[in-house]
């Protein structure tokens, strides 16, 4: 009885705090995606909740990626892609470490080192095999190439399983906060990962695309146990719904899909697609790794600083979540999301989406101008400004 109280406690602080990381992400190979380029997809939750795009320069290659807002020093790297087409993201695992190990906090070093160092998935490998034993590592990697390679690395303190996303029957392969080669049962995530496989079931004879990862999976408050769906079930008067369990969270703090290029392509071509901050609550933008620190405005800050679009996505999500006592961040507005917010940032986003596939196909055929990326991205200010006015019209009392 003792025992499940415990446990029964350990559950609520975990609902109520949101301290628990739960990543989610998904690997697809070149086939699986409609254009015909590798995809990697992130999800990610963290107890920061301020984080912005950097572009830095390794020991070998230069690269855009993810990091805290308040890493001053960048050691870590969330999520990234680099020069040489090489990409990676991560989501941490629960179900591979022996008790009798201690993890340590090295995923995010891990991504950095790899990022500037690492032209290939095999590369990558080799980094993981020289790495000193125990590595300090729980963790799924997710990694893409410019040579059509697309695996997860599943990685534990004295080893790692290789999976290849293109030997698995459909081309891609899933992961949330378990490992498919750890202690069965354990981990967490397993009510994503099913909400995840039916969802990519479903849409996979038509291709995946970055919106489609960003939107259906990434804004998606389907519960397979439940059999729900928020987006579409009736509301109470209130419109507040319990928030458990859902691919986005409270913890939400980035959605992103790294758009690679064909096998043996111009690795100019690799595109960052970033909805920075709570996925519900903001719209992708995209990135070229070739522009370097060309990153648009909103999505980029010097150290200790919010970047815009990741600070209006708090300011938003603050009001879908209005109960401000302990245990408030369980209880979302529904209402306030679907009839206000969602349209709003969907509007967005598919304009955005459309102007930067013009644009990529414009740099890929006529090879890459950096003018054209800084028209690109100061439009894309221009209407960052224009959105954030008119949500912040519709939330006004």
């Amino acid at each position: 009885m003792k025992r499940a109280l415990s446990l029964t406690a350990f559950v609520l602080a975990v609902l109520c705090t949101g301290e628990v990381v739960a990543c989610t992400t998904a690997v697809i190979s070149a086939r699986a995606s409609r254009t015909g380029r590798p995809l990697l997809w992130k999800q990610r939750d963290a107890p920061s909740k301020s984080n912005h795009l950097v572009h830095l320069r390794g020991d070998r290659y230069a690269f855009t990626g993810l990091v805290d807002g308040d890493d001053f020093r960048m050691e870590s790297v969330w999520c990234g892609a680099n020069e040489r087409g090489f990409a990676i993201v991560n989501n941490v695992s629960y179900n591979l470490r022996p008790d009798s190990l201690e993890n340590k906090p090295y995923e995010g070093m891990v991504m950095k080192q790899a990022l500037g160092s690492c032209a290939t998935v095999d590369d990558f490998e080799r980094l993981l095999r020289e790495r000193p034993y125990p590595n300090g590592l729980e963790t799924n990697y997710g990694v893409i190439d410019a040579e059509g390679g697309a695996a997860y690395f599943e990685v534990w303190d004295y080893g790692y399983t290789r999976y290849d996303a293109d030997e698995a029957p459909e081309g891609y392969l899933f992961r949330t906060n378990f490992s498919l080669s750890g202690r069965l049962g354990e981990g967490r995530g397993y009510t994503r990962y099913t909400t995840v496989e039916e969802l990519m079931a479903a849409s996979a004879a038509r291709k995946f695309t970055p919106s489609w990862l960003i939107d259906s999976l990434g804004r998606s408050f389907r519960n397979t146990v439940l059999g729900t769906d928020l987006l579409q079930e009736s509301l109470p008067a209130s419109g507040l719904v319990t928030d458990v369990d859902y691919i986005p969270r409270y913890t939400t703090t980035a959605s992103i899909v790294i758009e690679g290029v064909t096998a043996g392509g111009d690795c100019n071509s690799t595109v960052l697609w970033c909805a920075l901050g709570y996925t519900p609550c903001c719209y992708a933008v995209p990135v070229w790794v070739a522009a370097g620190d060309r990153i648009p405005a909103m999505l980029t800050a010097s150290p200790g600083a919010k970047a815009p679009a990741n600070e209006t996505s708090l300011e938003f999500k603050r009001h879908i979540f209005p109960i401000r006592r302990d245990g408030g961040n369980i209880y979302l507005d529904m209402r306030l999301l679907r009839e206000c917010i969602l349209p709003q940032v969907r509007r967005a986003e598919a304009c955005e989406i459309e102007a930067g596939v013009k644009l990529d196909r414009e740099l890929r055929s006529g090879g890459f101008d950096p003018r054209a990326v800084d028209a690109f991205n100061e439009a894309a200010s221009r209407r960052f400004r224009i959105y954030r006015q008119n949500i912040a019209n519709l939330l006004q009392p």
